[in-house]
């Protein structure tokens, strides 16, 4: 995450998706303890932190961090047991990417409805008997069983993604699934994926540590801005 051009993109949205300032702030304390972790994606940090770097409240905090959520400028699982909370911060530039991603494939997929209703009937009634045998030729894959892969299209990603195919099939399977979305092929969709993120086939694409810290670890371990 750039640090710089997140702040520049968070004070150009408050123009049109404003926030309180307890909102703002707690924001920003997120921001300085996700970049002391590196910009890891996911990050945990306690409510005792929160409350200490902002000076709110514990009702003022969860008030504030759900006003995040709803905005859409930060993702939160509460943790388990007595074990401190979840953040995940949005970073504008990737999703404004996705978003560019998203029309331009509505733009493909409207242009292959067109062509697809200027054929004949003959033609169509083929493309409906390939179709159905793809469909039962395919297995469903991840938790929600939305990506759906031949065995070669399988063995595939495993080629491409020797360490962490499985984890890359799970994050399309997870974002079909929140956003509704529609995919034609499902290895070229996690194939540009990956080059988007400066992936080099077939070299093994470094995963991110989740790390927990406690209120004096991630303290000790401070890091200056970049």
């Amino acid at each position: 995450m750039n640090y710089l051009k997140q702040v520049n993109k968070f004070y150009e949205l408050l123009l049109i998706n404003p926030l309180n300032a307890n909102s703002q702030c707690l924001y920003f304390a997120l921001l300085n303890i996700n970049n002391r972790c590196n910009w890891i994606k996911n990050f945990t940090v306690a409510n005792t932190t929160l409350m200490t770097f902002t000076g709110l409240n514990i009702s003022a905090l969860q008030r504030a961090r759900n006003n995040l959520i709803q905005k859409g400028y930060i993702k939160y699982q509460k943790g388990k047991s007595n074990n401190a909370g979840i953040y995940e911060i949005i970073e504008f530039e990737q999703q404004s990417e996705q978003q560019n991603e998203q029309h331009n494939e509505q733009q493909d997929e409207q242009q292959t409805d067109s062509t697809t209703n200027n054929t004949t009937n003959t033609l169509n009634k083929q493309n409906k008997t390939k179709q159905k045998k793809e469909k039962i030729n395919k297995k469903e894959f991840g938790e929600f069983k939305n990506v759906k892969l031949t065995d070669d299209e399988y063995l595939k990603l495993q080629k491409m993604f020797p360490k962490d195919y499985a984890k890359r099939i799970q994050s399309l399977d997870d974002y079909i699934q929140s956003h509704g979305k529609k995919y034609k092929d499902f290895v070229a969709t996690l194939r540009n994926w990956a080059r988007k993120e400066g992936y080099k086939f077939p070299e093994e694409q470094k995963d991110y540590k989740e790390i927990t810290l406690t209120d004096s670890e991630y303290l000790k371990r401070g890091k200056k801005y970049e």
